[in-house]
């Protein structure tokens, strides 16, 4: 099953009942003088930076330097005083609470003013400045959506932009501790493309956090793997599980093939003209469902896939398909089934610059 990322991460959008909450008094809204931005200062002494987005409201967050999780801030004013409610959901309240209130004025270009706690028992003082972003030295390697998330979230783009540290198994991020694979010999864009890859992962598991609000009730792990690797073809098979909060946790996995040289991701079909999405689904449930004693439960769940969200991977054993994505109670009833690459051959376009890839 393939992923997007970059999008918003796990896709969670902030949970029904922020926008009612109003704790920290004035009216919603920014006032006119706000024009957006981001900010580096502090509360306290506590170094933090901040995202003021009149666009994207979703954007209005700020962050704490040591932890690199977004916290919500929903845009209110009173005259010309800026009032940035802090909000984030109590999993076992199992609603949205009001967790501090930003009280801020501008001061040229700075803003200054105080946090408080909603019932104002607790109070620190806020300095912040405008921060250049365009201007930041890059601390890791350019890749194509650190680039772009330069200029689309720069919130996310400060959080990224940080060493990575070597580790068995590869490199990993200092914020989300999570790690991923390098290929021995990479070229400077295949080292690119796996560092997005791994930022995508690491922005959605700061979300979930975020998310979850309570951090020992969240949960985020990636077990990447390169499955296959020539001079024309790579591909993944990337395990993920998470809990963000609800009932269950939950996972899926990302199978994916991609031209070496290009980066470019490519469908069976490519090698396989017949292994349409449709064909796909119709290999996997025939391989899933053979034992006489399947649940009629997972035949039908089974049945009822998406076929356009099959994911495949190129493994030494076969073409591995993954499930499109099964509901939590039928979870039982997926993963990954191994087509051999013999059984496929008749299928296999000779013709095709993959071919001698698969059957040399």
């Amino acid at each position: 099953m393939k992923r997007l990322f970059w999008l918003a991460g796990l896709a969670l959008a902030a949970h029904a009942g922020a926008q009612e909450l109003q704790a920290c008094g004035g009216e919603k809204g920014f006032p006119a003088w706000v024009q957006g931005g981001v900010y580096s200062g502090t509360i306290g002494k506590l170094p933090i930076y901040l995202q003021l987005s009149r666009q994207n409201t979703d954007q209005t967050a700020y962050f704490y330097q040591s932890k690199g999780v977004n916290l919500q801030l929903t845009p209110f004013h009173d005259g010309e005083v800026l009032i940035l409610q802090e909000s984030g959901w109590n999993v076992s309240e199992g609603r949205e609470v009001s967790t501090g209130c930003l009280s801020l004025s501008a001061s040229g270009k700075n803003l200054t003013g105080r946090w408080t706690t909603p019932d104002v028992k607790g109070a620190q003082p806020v300095t912040l400045t405008p921060l250049n972003v365009a201007a930041l030295p890059l601390n890791l390697p350019a890749s194509p959506h650190l680039q772009k998330l330069r200029q689309t979230d720069p919130l996310s783009f400060i959080k990224l932009n940080r060493p990575l540290l070597k580790v068995a198994g590869g490199l990993k991020e200092p914020y989300s501790g999570i790690v991923y694979p390098r290929i021995a010999g990479a070229n400077a864009a295949l080292n690119a493309f796996l560092q997005d890859r791994q930022m995508g992962y690491v922005l959605e598991a700061l979300d979930c956090r975020s998310q979850v609000g309570q951090p020992d009730e969240y949960t985020y792990t990636v077990e990447g793997k390169v499955t296959w690797q020539s001079n024309k073809l790579l591909s993944f098979s990337d395990n993920v599980g998470y809990y963000c909060g609800g009932a269950h946790p939950d996972g899926y996995t990302s199978d994916q093939i991609f031209d070496r040289q290009t980066l470019k991701e490519i469908r069976p079909s490519a090698i396989w003209p017949k292994l349409t999405p449709t064909r796909l689904k119709a290999l996997y449930i025939g391989a899933s469902t053979t034992p006489k004693d399947v649940d009629p439960t997972c035949r039908d769940a089974l049945a009822d896939m998406d076929s356009g969200g099959m994911g495949a991977a190129l493994t030494s054993k076969g073409l591995e398909i993954m499930d499109s994505g099964l509901p939590h109670v039928a979870a039982a009833c997926g993963g990954g089934v191994v087509i051999p690459y013999a059984a496929l051959r008749a299928e296999a376009n000779k013709k095709s610059v993959y071919y001698r890839e698969i059957y040399r």
